[in-house]
């Protein structure tokens, strides 16, 4: 038998060496060095293939992703921690939704429904870590959520509207503006539970150019509602509940900062809701019923991309980085995993449609296997390495990228500029 022993250094040659360059895929992070987006590649096929993000476990299969044995694990996992150490960490996930965006539409896939919500959870057993992301993306006209930008908030609790405000002007300055011109040109609706309200909020949106359609809670904006009814908030109550009861919704135009919006109340359709709550509540600058009704039933898959990554697909809460900046390196890489599989579950959709099964207990029809099982499923069958993984990128990517140039390297300037005034506050 024989045994292969190698030093730490002629690890690191090997690994140069050894995993794969691809110049397309490159392309969408310029002035990022290449063994950055080498070790890219190299987690992302350890979240698809062993469904973890946990590095002491991916360190174990990095000899399978490049097809080699005798790798010392220890060297993998230094090669592995040092990629979260980069000096601009949010300038690569910028460049990881540049490739999501891509993909999405080389594909032909288009939405006009942008989610917005937010998903936490604890890191660690004795000194925890709250991990909390706010997450923006797109909701596919097939149902299927894509995420595109996230902000990891450094606090538990609900975001504010400054954070939201934020979150928007760089999804606007890097991505929005960088879509085709087609696709800019349609009507956008931004989605939102009932975290996501306040005047400055709405405000900010609509002078964006996007539509909106928040989910109230109970007594959010009745003073408002009251004024616009020229009445009280205690008969403006009594009032939504007898309309609801007779015509079966409840709608009433509402001016907040000086927008025109509508205060639109419908029955809760959910069999689990509470007898307390049994009324849904929306504001929205959309006029019809309908359309604001729908609209919202389409937030649901943010949940369901939040599940998938979390517990049921990626297992995202075994994260052991605690930082802030990896933790949001790390969701980024889990939420572009997450994309090849649910593009891989689209193209066996169309090949060979699943059939839908009827639940009862909910009064609804839903696939028998989700798009992301069956492209899971296609993804542990095609890819038996780095460079089939390479190849699927790559089959997925245009040849002409759609990349805003000037706000990626504006954006590297700042962050430089971030990082070197914390360096040298830290050195004082």
């Amino acid at each position: 038998m024989i045994i292969f022993e190698y030093s730490t250094k002629q690890i690191i040659i090997m690994l140069q060496l050894t995993i794969p360059t691809n110049s397309e895929i490159k392309a969408y992070f310029p002035h990022i060095r290449i063994c950055l987006v080498k070790v890219f590649y190299v987690l992302v096929y350890c979240v698809l293939k062993r469904n973890t993000v946990n590095l002491n476990i991916c360190k174990k299969y990095m000899g399978e992703a490049l097809g080699q044995k005798g790798i010392n694990t220890d060297s993998a996992y230094r090669r592995l921690t040092r990629f979260f150490t980069m000096r601009t960490p949010r300038m690569f996930c910028i460049g990881i939704s540049y490739l999501i965006i891509n993909i999405l539409c080389n594909s032909g896939q288009s939405g006009f429904y942008w989610a917005i919500d937010r998903t936490n959870w604890q890191i660690g057993k004795k000194n925890k870590v709250n991990c909390n992301v706010l997450a923006l993306g797109l909701v596919l006209n097939n149902g299927c959520f894509i995420p595109i930008i996230g902000l990891l908030l450094n606090k538990k609790g609900n975001s504010n509207e400054r954070e939201r405000i934020n979150l928007i002007n760089d999804f606007c300055k890097f991505f929005f503006s960088c879509l085709p011109e087609k696709l800019r040109a349609e009507q956008h609706i931004f989605l939102g539970d009932r975290e996501f309200i306040g005047e400055k909020w709405f405000e900010h949106l609509v002078a964006k150019g996007f539509s909106l359609v928040m989910r109230l809670r109970k007594d959010d904006y009745l003073h408002q509602l009251a004024i616009a009814q020229n009445t009280t908030v205690y008969k403006i109550k009594r009032k939504i509940k007898h309309r609801v009861k007779r015509d079966g919704f409840f709608y009433s135009p509402i001016c907040i900062n000086n927008i025109d919006l509508v205060y639109v109340v419908l029955p809760n359709s959910n069999p689990k809701a509470e007898k307390k709550d049994h009324l849904v509540r929306f504001i929205s600058d959309l006029t019809n019923l309908k359309q604001i009704s729908d609209a919202y039933c389409q937030r649901w898959q943010i949940e369901v991309y939040f599940k998938h990554c979390k517990t049921n697909g990626f297992n995202l809460e075994d994260l052991n980085l605690k930082k802030d900046d990896k933790m949001l390196l790390m969701t980024a890489i889990v939420g572009f995993a997450y994309v090849l599989a649910i593009v891989q579950g689209l193209l066996r959709m169309q090949q060979k449609p699943v059939k839908k099964q009827y639940f009862a207990n909910q009064d609804k029809y839903y696939l028998r296997k989700s798009i992301f099982k069956q492209g899971m499923d296609q993804i542990t069958i095609n890819v038996f390495n780095l460079f089939d993984l390479l190849e699927l990128i790559k089959a997925h990517i245009p040849d002409k990228p759609l990349f805003n140039k000037q706000a990626w390297v504006h954006g590297l300037i700042n962050e430089y500029t971030n990082n070197n005034k914390q360096l040298s506050k830290s050195v004082q």
